[in-house]
Formats: structure tokens, sequence, C-alpha cells
């Protein structure tokens, strides 16, 4: 009996953070943040993984209005030009 494989899927954000060093001259500073981490249970395809970026960062309203990109490893339910995760969120903006 094979065992089933958990399907873990997380949402890593770039954003740029203002910083003063001790001159106070302000700097920015790229961060990379994962801001959630699911199992997913239900099936792996777009409408899932948009609900869940949805519920974790769309929601946050200075994200929705600075978001500048979207990238992603190029899996279909991701990258597909109709019906992935991309597609969504362009739909949404």
């Amino acid at each position: 009996m094979q065992k089933k494989k958990n399907k873990i899927y997380a949402l890593k954000v770039r954003n740029l953070k203002e910083t003063v060093d001790a001159k106070g001259v302000k700097r920015n500073k790229l961060q990379n943040r994962i801001i959630g981490i699911k199992y997913l249970k239900e099936s792996s395809d777009a409408k899932t993984m948009f609900h869940f970026v949805q519920e974790k960062l769309l929601n946050l309203n200075p994200i929705e209005s600075n978001m500048v990109e979207y990238v992603n490893d190029h899996a279909p339910n991701l990258s597909c030009p109709h019906n992935g995760l991309g597609a969504l969120l362009k739909d949404k903006f």
C-alpha cells in the first residue's frame, strides 16, 4: 500500500522595508518573508491556492494597493494563462 503524500503550499513575499541607520540616513532593505504555510487536504488547483493567497495576503490593504509582481515556479496550476493562479490574480487587479 502506497502512503499518500501531503501537499504543502508556502506563500513567500519580498518587500522593501525602510530603515534608518545610526547617522539618520533612510535606507531601503529588501526582505524575504514566508507569510503562510498550508497543508492542502483538498486539491492544489489554482482556485484553492487563490483562496489561500486572498486569506493571507490580499485582504491586507497596504499589500493589495502595493503589489507589483507575481512570480511562480511555472507549475501549470500557477502559470496557466487562462485559469492559473497568475490569471486569477490578474483578474482581481
